[in-house]
């Protein structure tokens, strides 16, 4: 009788965790990423940009203050990086999450990007929306190299940029060439196999 049991349970074990990879795979099939486009509004992305980073236990902004960050980075962006480049998540419609980056050419002549920010809503981190970015981001823009910068402490960033294969530097890199002091921040780089 314990002999029965016991396979019910494996069997019973292994068709749920069958089930909850099948599940997982549906979640992140749902999602469209599409280019942001010049005439997008921006509305949307503020409100994922807020929500994310209003989740974050390490920053002690208010909504109002992420609101007109946001606003100051996009007028910045626009404004400092002519060859800038960004897609967006959208899941059922709804904004989830989006990518921004400068690109620039690598000393080799290949095409570098530079993560001027990556944002998912909290209830839709860990189910690969983030890489799903990075992934339209690296292929649609032919990118070899991708470096950017995260918060210590950052769990989910890490996370995502270990999983996409970003190994850690020993500096802060700027989007301009050259370091950050930045002790508070640790930076990374991806290269294409």
């Amino acid at each position: 009788m314990k002999i029965k049991l016991l396979v019910v349970i494996v069997a019973v074990q292994f068709a749920f965790t069958v089930q909850s990879g099948v599940d997982a795979q549906k979640q992140v099939q749902d999602i469209v990423i599409e280019e942001y486009s010049k005439t997008d509004s921006l509305e949307e992305a503020k409100k994922v940009y807020v929500e994310a980073f209003f989740a974050r236990t390490d920053f002690t902004f208010t909504k109002e203050q992420l609101s007109k960050n946001f606003e100051n980075k996009a007028a910045r962006f626009q404004e400092q990086y002519p060859n800038i480049r960004a897609f967006k998540a959208k899941k059922n419609g709804e904004l989830i999450g989006f990518v921004v980056a400068a690109l620039f050419t690598i000393e080799s002549g290949a095409k570098g990007g530079f993560l001027l920010s990556l944002a998912v809503i909290p209830s839709e981190q860990s189910k690969g929306v983030g890489k799903k970015l990075l992934d339209a981001l690296v292929v649609n823009c032919n990118l070899n190299e991708v470096e950017g910068y995260i918060k210590k402490g950052n769990i989910p960033a890490e996370k995502l940029f270990d999983h996409y294969g970003f190994k850690p530097l020993d500096y802060v890199p700027s989007c301009r060439g050259g370091h950050l002091n930045e002790p508070d921040f640790n930076g990374y780089r991806w290269i294409k196999n």
